[in-house]
């Protein structure tokens, strides 16, 4: 066991300080290859840190107290929320995130997520985030995802889980849930494309591109009336309503059930098919 009550400053080759009960109360500064840290006091304060290897992070909740440096994988766990909110962080590997908490992942780089798990709330801004090939993501509670205007949200995994609102600005986004998902507020400057087994929104949507919505099995509820659908809108539901405060042109349209369409204008590139009313 390690006890410190003030700041810590480490340097060395693998870094192995990972028994769940040291006591770090102050600041952990390190420089090392492999760096495993854990404690067991209320929270792990971490930075300035560079690890040319992988980092591992153990404890109740997470902080860091100046940038973070990673060549290798990240793995970071808290029973409580994580806080890696400096922009400057550069997590150049996976990066798996598991908190029963809240989660703030920030990034000067683009992001690449691991299999992940978060209880309650994630936030995250960085240049970019996509996700490991068959890596799931799962969110309890709302999700805000920002990027440079020039970079794409890349969450599309069929195992994804976002239990509240995802709401994202990005270029392109792609966004897949094995359940039903709640979207907005979103600004897409590219694409939208989304698959899930219901959609439906929190916040208005912004799509300078195409948009897609894909849900086989349940409905399609983009009714806000202050939807910017600029670009051409292709939907596959079972009861499906899409509003638009601009006009609304469809590619490709097919419900299952009803069809309920709201535009300015409403225009079609291609036969657009209803079972239901409409």
């Amino acid at each position: 066991m390690f006890q410190v009550y003030g700041t810590s400053s480490i340097t060395g080759s693998d870094i192995t300080l990972n028994n769940p009960g040291n006591v770090m109360l102050d600041a952990v500064n390190f420089t090392g290859r492999n760096v495993s840290l854990a404690a067991g006091n209320a929270v792990l304060q971490v930075g300035p840190g560079t690890a040319t290897g992988g980092l591992t992070l153990a404890g109740k909740s997470i902080t860091q107290s100046g940038k973070l440096t990673v060549l290798g994988a990240t793995s970071v766990s808290a029973t409580g929320n994580i806080n890696l909110s400096d922009s400057t962080n550069s997590l150049a590997s996976p990066v798996a995130v598991s908190s029963a908490g809240n989660t703030i992942l920030n990034a000067g780089n683009a992001l690449m997520l691991a299999n992940s798990s978060i209880g309650g709330s994630f936030q995250s801004s960085s240049l970019g985030i996509d996700q490991v090939l068959g890596a799931t993501l799962f969110v309890g509670g709302p999700s805000t995802i920002d990027v440079t205007a020039a970079a794409d949200i890349l969450l599309d995994n069929a195992g994804n889980d976002f239990g509240g609102a995802v709401g994202f600005t990005a270029q392109n986004v792609n966004l897949k849930d094995a359940n039903a998902i709640i979207l907005g507020p979103g600004d897409a400057s590219g694409t939208l494309a989304v698959l899930a087994n219901g959609i439906g929104q929190g916040g208005a949507l912004s799509v300078t591109g195409a948009s897609t919505f894909t849900s086989p099995g349940g409905d399609i509820s983009l009714g806000n009336p202050l939807n910017a659908l600029t670009g051409e809108v292709s939907f596959t539901g079972k009861n499906v309503q899409v509003s638009d405060a601009l006009a609304l042109m469809i590619a490709s349209g097919t419900a299952s059930g009803t069809m309920d369409l709201l535009g300015a204008k409403i225009g079609q590139a291609s036969p657009v098919s209803a079972t239901g009313a409409s």
